[in-house]
């Protein structure tokens, strides 16, 4: 077998100080194998595979080194390697977000030299059986690499190198749009009793996967999305100026309209009327709503001025540019009028909110917000054919495990950081049990002990009313998971987009992030690093004392009014109440509840919150007697 060492060692690497090294590779059975780096050195001999793997005492940090790899005549060197910390980051979407499609991208690029911060990203792929080989490396970051590294990472890892002056390595293993049954190891969702099934009808497909395999592609041939049945609103008049669109129900844009409330797949139709200053009038507009999911028409006071079609590639996140010929542009009232189609999955006009405007060089309007909307089609729910579990499939049971950290089990790592759930937002209990089991099988499995293990509370999103308490209860689910050993919650309940799914602020969450590791993994006492939360609650006749931890945190409102505490009496109906910071307790009280029974603070999926410390990190989302 040639001498080589695995596929994840290369130029440019990292290794965590202060922890054993080791080298793996390939050479003939039987070959001896010496490895040196620094001061460090060690020998092995190929195994009857052909494998072989060495383990050297741990370095300093610091480098640049060679690590030297020899056998016989052959030898294979590394330039540029470092030692110092190493952080995993991992998740679904958020996580995966990357540098370069976020609204800075080009001023976090320009400044994005660090030759000390080493970054290593995963290809996304899903397989039941950890692959031999795949093309990647690490690379140094720079304006020329970071762009498509995740954005949420490279803030923690810039934050951290900054603090720490040590190198920094980043492993990116993040894949959106997943649970948390595909990265957690088999052994621990087969010792939960409703999961066990799952697995077994998992692996059961795998045995027949090839035959299911065609039953699937006949499905998948035989199914058809709906198609527009046509374009009924628009010879009704909804694209018209002169509509009294008044009576019409509306909706906060951006969002997809099956959060807005509406279960269904079809074609809405969504009006705003706006106001354009008399020196525009007759000249050209700039017309940006970024996407709409699926497709669009989109008119100017009635008249067309753009559209996506439905078999445009990747139409549902493309975002939409219109130009608004300075003919239809009127002095005062203007109606601006979308036809969304959707046929499948979700479906609205989704943003970013950011870029939602119209707007000249020197002049702009804001069109996030309210819009009025209108049901033309309703296809009721569409549901394509289930997708077939295995390979691919990035949803089938402990797969991304396998095929995204089972390959980096090889390096020693400090912690992990972690943002995901937004999947899992119908099964909170789940997320109860599984969480604290999937920090337990990746510990297991990395045998190095309790590592740091550091994950992101889901942020704001959603209606202000308390409507349905989907995020809310995971992150319930999250905060329970505290209990495991050396785990940090980051709050983001402030810093979400209530409008979007995918808030731009990632560098916010990669910041929090790094005070955590600070405070957990280094071992900083600072009470400003961690975000305060409630330690113990006093009923105390007509009000409700609560302890803040951590202490001399300079607990204080964003405003003049404490604002988030609802009271509870004994028939258990909330009501917003008052609320008043002494030091490190609050205190909560309302007129209409002289013996209150249960107290909460920002407890709805978007809730109205506003108690942080000194450094801006937020109190924790809290409710007394919530139990999932």
């Amino acid at each position: 077998m040639e001498f080589q060492l695995h596929y994840l060692f290369g130029d440019h690497m990292l290794f965590q100080q202060q922890s054993p090294i080791t080298v793996l590779g390939t050479a003939t059975s039987g070959a001896i194998v010496a490895v040196e780096i620094a001061t460090s050195s060690a020998t092995a001999s190929a195994d009857a595979e052909g494998k072989w793997k060495v383990t050297l005492p741990g370095l300093s940090a610091g480098g640049p080194h060679e690590l030297r790899a020899t056998s016989g005549e052959k030898s294979l060197i590394l330039k540029d390697v470092l030692i110092g910390e190493v952080w995993v980051c991992s998740g679904q979407s958020n996580m995966d977000a990357t540098v370069e499609d976020a609204p800075d991208a080009e001023s976090v690029l320009r400044e994005a030299h660090w030759p000390q911060v080493r970054l290593l990203k995963l290809p996304r792929i899903a397989h039941p059986i950890p692959p031999e080989h795949v093309e990647a490396g690490w690379k140094v970051c720079s304006p020329t690499t970071a762009g498509a590294f995740s954005k949420v990472a490279y803030h923690h890892g810039i934050s951290l190198h900054k603090t720490l002056e040590v190198p920094i390595g980043l492993i990116d293993v993040a894949q959106g749009g997943t649970y948390l049954e595909n990265w957690t190891p088999r052994e621990e969702l087969y010792a939960d009793p409703e999961m066990r099934p799952i697995v077994a009808e998992y692996e059961e497909s795998l045995s027949r996967h090839r035959e299911l395999a065609i039953e699937y592609q006949r499905q998948q041939e035989m199914w058809r999305p709906p198609t527009d049945p046509g374009n009924n609103g628009h010879p009704q008049g909804w694209a018209d100026l002169t509509l009294d669109d008044r009576k019409w129900p509306s909706m906060t844009l951006p969002c997809w309209w099956q959060y807005g409330g509406l279960r269904f797949h079809g074609v809405v139709w969504f009006r705003k009327t706006i106001e354009i200053p008399e020196h525009l009038a007759g000249h050209d507009l700039t017309l940006s709503l970024g996407a709409c999911d699926k497709a669009d028409i989109t008119y100017f006071n009635n008249i067309e001025v753009g559209s996506i079609p439905i078999d445009f590639p990747d139409g549902w996140r493309a975002p939409r540019l219109y130009k608004i010929p300075g003919g239809l542009v009127r002095p005062g009232r203007n109606v601006i009028a979308v036809r969304v189609f959707c046929n499948v999955y979700q479906g609205g006009m989704t943003g970013p909110a950011q870029i939602m405007k119209i707007h000249t060089a020197n002049w702009s309007l804001p069109l996030e917000g309210l819009w009025q909307y209108q049901v033309e089609h309703n296809f009721g729910w569409v549901t394509p054919p289930a997708r077939l579990m295995g390979p691919g499939n990035i949803n089938s049971p402990y797969i991304l495990f396998h095929s995204l950290i089972v390959p980096i089990l090889i390096f020693r790592i400090r912690g992990v950081i972690w943002y995901q759930g937004e999947s899992d937002e119908h099964q909170p209990d789940r997320y109860a049990r599984l969480f604290p089991a999937m920090i337990r099988g990746w510990r297991r499995a990395w045998q190095q002990g309790d590592f740091p293990f550091l994950f992101v509370q889901l942020p704001n999103f959603g209606p202000e009313e308390p409507a349905t308490l989907f995020w809310t209860k995971i992150r319930h689910a999250q905060e329970a998971t505290l209990a495991v050993p050396n785990t940090a919650m980051v709050p983001t309940i402030d810093i979400g987009d209530p409008n979007d799914l995918h808030p731009t602020n990632k560098d916010k969450v990669g910041h929090r992030l790094s005070l955590a590791a600070l405070a957990l993994a280094y071992h900083l006492e600072d009470p400003t690093i961690v975000s305060p939360y409630v330690e113990s609650v006093t009923f105390d006749g007509s009000c409700v004392r609560l302890e803040i931890s951590p202490r001399e945190c300079g607990l204080c409102s964003k405003g003049e009014m404490v604002e988030g505490f609802a009271l509870a009496g004994i028939d258990g109906a909330f009501l917003p109440s008052h609320g008043r910071i002494e030091s490190s307790r609050i205190v909560v009280w309302n007129d209409s509840i002289p013996v209150p029974r249960s107290v909460c603070y920002a407890w709805a999926d978007n809730p109205r919150n506003n108690i942080i410390n000194s450094r801006g990190l937020p109190l924790r989302p809290f409710h007394s007697s919530f139990r999932l």
